[in-house]
């Protein structure tokens, strides 16, 4: 995308160029140029686009005194992330599955889920992990980095982890998310006092969510359609790569955390076994 649009601000401060939303060519400064092709670099985006973020942010200066353009568009960019995060949290919340639902109709629901699905189905976990570990970058002076990292920290990535815990609590994940999301919390860390922060509590609460197979017990009226959409039982090889990979693996950061989550797989194993469908646990038990 970036090397697409280069011929179209080669020479905006000469010949200008056409801004969305506005008519005919502008001339823009060198400044504003040089600004756009470092952010294009720094954030791996498009510098029409940049630049588009940079007339914003000059349009939005007044309510950022002390702060230049740049730094302002900063801003501008992970507070876009926030709202595309919280949107995707939203659709997930939607969905009609074991935990809540939102009393949707027919049709939305169907579109919700068909979008979801999809999203899931091209790497949406991974991508959320990545993104949940993602160093910040374009701090600034001081106040501006404080302003970000709020803005990263406590919003954007506890966006995207409730996303994933939000999924976790409608419908477990698959085989290979549910690998990603372990090998996430094998090199967690605590907070100096020894506590979970909020955004890596979501995502150990998404893994007891996966492993959860509490509404066994309760009887109610969907159970077995939940039990043909858990991959504890459908998907192949589901029970030996987790079981190898909490029990057998290499020892976590946190041991604690590791044995809690351990714990949530042995009340799984113990209640899947009092299943008539018990047979579906050959595979694992011949791995042991």
């Amino acid at each position: 995308y970036k090397n697409s649009v280069n011929f179209k601000v080669r020479k905006p401060s000469t010949e200008g160029i056409a801004i969305q939303g506005l008519q005919g060519a502008h001339l823009l400064p060198e400044q504003l140029l040089t600004e756009a092709f470092i952010l294009s670099d720094l954030f791996d985006i498009g510098e029409l686009a940049l630049l588009e973020l940079l007339l914003a942010g000059e349009n939005q200066q007044h309510h950022f005194p002390g702060l230049s353009w740049g730094l302002v568009a900063v801003l501008l960019y992970w507070d876009g992330k926030l709202c595309v995060a919280n949107s995707l949290r939203s659709l997930i919340q939607c969905l009609h599955c074991k935990t809540f639902t939102l009393e949707l109709s027919e049709e939305l629901l169907a579109l919700t889920t068909h979008f979801t699905d999809e999203l899931m189905s091209q790497g949406l976990t991974t991508c959320l992990l990545t993104l949940v570990s993602e160093i910040n970058r374009g701090l600034g002076n001081e106040k501006h980095r404080k302003e970000v990292s709020d803005l990263i920290k406590e919003y954007c990535r506890q966006a995207l982890a409730d996303c994933l815990f939000a999924w976790t609590c409608q419908s477990p994940l698959g085989k290979d998310d549910t690998l990603a999301l372990i090998g996430h919390l094998e090199t967690m860390t605590s907070e100096a006092d020894g506590s979970l922060d909020s955004v890596n509590l979501a995502l150990v609460m998404a893994l007891l969510y996966c492993l959860d197979v509490s509404f066994l017990e309760q009887g109610t009226e969907d159970r077995e359609d939940l039990l043909q959409a858990l991959p504890l039982l459908t998907e192949k090889q589901y029970m030996s790569s987790v079981h190898s990979r909490l029990v057998e693996g290499v020892p976590w950061k946190l041991q604690g955390l590791q044995a809690v989550c351990r714990l949530a797989w042995a009340l799984a194993l113990r209640a899947l076994s009092q299943l008539s469908q018990g047979s579906s646990l050959v595979e694992f038990r011949g791995t042991g």
